[in-house]
């Protein structure tokens, strides 16, 4: 279980963020409430529609940060990284964004 960021898992950690480039890769998540994604996406996508239970990237992993969109519709892109999508909570079918 993993229970901070980790750097070696984010291929993008020197890049800048922007929306020039979409990613060019995606793989369908499966949700877990103690497992880490096993390499950081540059961004996740909302391939089903529910809710969305997530851990952000640099967020501390004490229960307490998780964030939670409900209703999220199919294409939405959220809005910062993320490193975790909870079983929890999360009705929503996502996949990775990746170059």
């Amino acid at each position: 279980m993993s229970t901070s960021y980790n750097s070696a898992l984010d291929a993008y950690r020197s890049s800048v963020a922007g929306t020039e480039v979409i990613g060019r890769n995606s793989v369908a998540i499966t949700p877990s409430d103690t497992v880490d994604l096993a390499a950081y996406p540059k961004a996740i996508v909302v391939t089903a529609a529910g809710n969305l239970v997530v851990l952000p990237l640099m967020a501390a992993d004490d229960g307490s940060h998780t964030i939670t969109f409900t209703a999220a519709v199919v294409g939405f892109v959220l809005p910062f990284r993320v490193r975790r999508v909870l079983s929890t909570g999360t009705t929503a079918s996502v996949a990775t964004i990746d170059d």
